[in-house]
């Protein structure tokens, strides 16, 4: 992607510092007719097929875009450099000499995610009207989970066109190329319990099907997996001689399917957790989403 395109994502991904969503779209001033980045914040349940965009003009009726509509050109999620100061500061208990990324990291831990370390920030590219007319305007994105983000744009005169996303090679990016970089229907699991184990074993049996399991943090934990088409077997392992500091430091994902089906009916079937000292541990529970 072209220099603009990369600057614009970099500063994008810089709202997940303050683990919401962004007040302005960035740009923060635009024409009718072009793409607005709208900053939704730690979202886990918009897609383009659920989601209805709301426009407010500063004069005139709101313009609704239901899902689907090709206004919402896609809605991505952008991870932080996992050698970033915020990471590494955060893991390594260090601020003031790693640019307070341990601040930066505990605020988000603590503030928005729940002490979940799958750090994200979701961002819809959305394409105003041709018709809208200039001022301030508010950007509304909702879904039937009841979840909202917003940001406000400021529309200036002339008309515009949609971005295109240029590539050095290739030329614009076309609407499946966009769709390729959103993610994909997948089941999340999360450990609870009063303890952290250092080790966990699962069962998780399913409809047939082709899995993949994502490890979110490979640097707290290792994953071994294994599947014959109707069970999944996964084995965790902290990275270090100790467990990790938070049990949803253990949260991963499932995803794929079968000739176009995502996965159906995963059920949990055994779980096992151990100790640093290989002594099976009790209380330890798993639920999949």
């Amino acid at each position: 992607m072209k220099n603009k395109m990369v600057f614009v994502l970099g500063i994008l991904v810089l709202v997940l510092l303050q683990g919401c969503s962004g007040n302005k779209t960035f740009p923060n001033t635009i024409r009718a007719g072009e793409t607005a980045s709208v900053a939704m914040g730690w979202q886990k349940r918009f897609l383009r097929s659920n989601t209805t965009v709301t426009i407010t003009p500063s004069i005139g009726e709101p313009v609704v875009i239901t899902p689907d509509d090709p206004a919402i050109r896609a809605i991505i999620n952008f991870y932080p450099d996992p050698v970033s100061f915020m990471v590494v500061g955060t893991e390594t208990r260090q601020n003031a000499m790693y640019n307070f990324g341990s601040t930066y990291g505990d605020m988000v831990n603590n503030s928005f995610t729940g002490k979940d370390k799958d750090w994200f920030q979701t961002i819809a590219f959305v394409d105003m009207p041709q018709s809208i007319p200039v001022g301030e305007t508010l950007i509304e994105l909702s879904n039937p989970h009841g979840d909202v983000a917003s940001s406000t744009v400021e529309i200036v005169e002339g008309l515009g066109e949609s971005t295109a996303f240029d590539a050095e090679n290739l030329g614009p990016m076309t609407r499946t190329q966009m769709s390729s970089l959103e993610r994909s229907f997948s089941y999340e699991v999360l450990l609870s319990g009063s303890s952290v184990p250092f080790a966990v074993q699962l069962e998780i049996a399913h409809d047939a099907g082709i899995v993949y399991v994502v490890n979110t943090r490979g640097d707290l934990k290792n994953i071994t997996w294994s599947d014959d088409g109707a069970v999944l077997k996964v084995l965790m392992t902290s990275t270090k001689l100790v467990a990790p500091s938070h049990i949803l430091d253990y949260k991963f994902y499932i995803a794929g399917g079968y000739r176009g089906f995502s996965l159906q009916n995963v059920l949990l079937q055994d779980i096992k957790a151990f100790d640093v000292n290989g002594f099976e541990m009790t209380g330890i529970t798993a639920s999949i989403v």
